[in-house]
């Protein structure tokens, strides 16, 4: 069974060869070509990267001034900055500016994301873009139709916003955005900082978004809701037929206890798929403690799989952690007794694990 971490590629630009490494079914030599001739970049500077990501289809090229976030920021070690964000959670992937060039100036972060709208099922409801009166116009990039205009939003001294594009791909809706945030000039005394002057780096994200193309289908299909937590954060993706239930509910008595805090499920054809949160756990010895006292697989007999500064995610028999900023998510599957199995090797599984976010 592929595991999440291994839904990702990274090529050098023009590298035809990952044409042949997307799991896209090919029937024929034709199709063959069409799909290598679409993942080939065109007027691309000499010197990008090109990303591939599996699951959704699509590729990208960016410059080295940009940072690959792939997931999001959860497992990035670098930050997108800024008071307003320039990627918000829920995205798939995050193209950081990490550039120095505008250092002791009031800008504050930049990035182009790329995310699905599960709950826009259709091209006509993908196609309204939540812009306020901002004109909504159409723009074809590498033979794909998007529906684009300009979002942004400001607060405490703060800007940020950019030109936000969506497109209704393989009956699903992709919405990508080239957000750029800074701080008010006024917000300084005057001399002590340089003025931003966006022209430049708006025309650098404009050119990334430019080398978006589609290259396969969506791996697991447009089938799917995302559920979010709202009392421990954590959401994932779960089955259009299914419903998530809880299995213990959150309380402020079970968060100072040494139970788990909260539980959710759903029920897939004759499987219980889970999510569990601890909260309160300060440090890892605390957690590998928790661990050891309330009958589950401690650190030491897990394997960890992804690190950064916010979380790591461990495989841990049966089970996976994702543990950071003091709690811990246990996932895994169950029967119908409650006894807990062998990860199973389906779609369902594999889309519930890819999809969590420990937000």
């Amino acid at each position: 069974m592929k595991l999440p971490w291994e839904r990702i590629g990274k090529v050098g630009v023009g590298v035809i060869v990952v044409c042949l490494g997307l799991g896209v079914p090919v029937y024929g030599l034709y199709l063959i070509a069409a799909v290598c001739q679409a993942m080939t970049p065109q007027n691309v500077p000499s010197g990008w990267e090109s990303y591939s990501n599996r699951d959704f289809g699509f590729t990208l090229q960016y410059s080295k001034d940009f940072t690959l976030c792939a997931g999001g920021l959860d497992y990035c070690e670098v930050t997108a900055g800024g008071y307003i964000p320039v990627c918000d959670d829920n995205v798939l992937d995050c193209l950081v500016y990490t550039g120095k060039e505008y250092e002791g100036t009031n800008f504050e972060g930049a990035a182009l994301s790329v995310k699905v709208l599960r709950d826009k099922r259709t091209e006509q409801d993908c196609s309204k873009l939540d812009i306020g009166p901002n004109p909504i116009k159409t723009k074809i990039i590498n033979g794909v139709r998007f529906h684009y205009g300009m979002a942004g939003e400001g607060g405490l001294g703060h800007w940020g916003g950019g030109p936000t594009y969506r497109a209704f791909y393989d009956k699903v809706c992709f919405e990508l955005a080239a957000n750029i945030s800074g701080t008010y000039v006024a917000n300084f005394e005057p001399g002590t900082i340089k003025e931003f002057y966006g022209a430049k780096l708006e025309e650098k994200l404009d050119s990334i978004l430019n080398t978006f193309r589609f290259s396969g289908p969506v791996v697991d299909g447009p089938a799917w809701r995302v559920y979010h937590n709202a009392d421990v954060g954590g959401s994932f993706e779960y089955p259009d037929r299914d419903t998530v239930e809880k299995s213990i509910e959150y309380s402020f008595k079970r968060q100072s206890s040494n139970e788990i805090t909260d539980s959710t499920y759903f029920s897939d054809n004759g499987l219980n798929y889970f999510v569990a949160a601890k909260v309160d756990l300060r440090d890892r010895d605390v957690l590998d403690a928790w661990l050891k006292s309330s009958g589950y697989p401690n650190l030491g007999e897990a394997q960890e799989f992804r690190h950064s500064v916010f979380f790591s995610e461990y495989r841990a028999g049966n089970y996976w952690y994702v543990f950071g900023q003091a709690t811990l998510y246990i996932l895994g599957a169950s029967d119908q007794q409650h006894n807990v199995v062998a990860p199973p090797e389906n779609v369902v599984f594999r889309r519930f694990l890819r999809s969590f976010k420990p937000h």
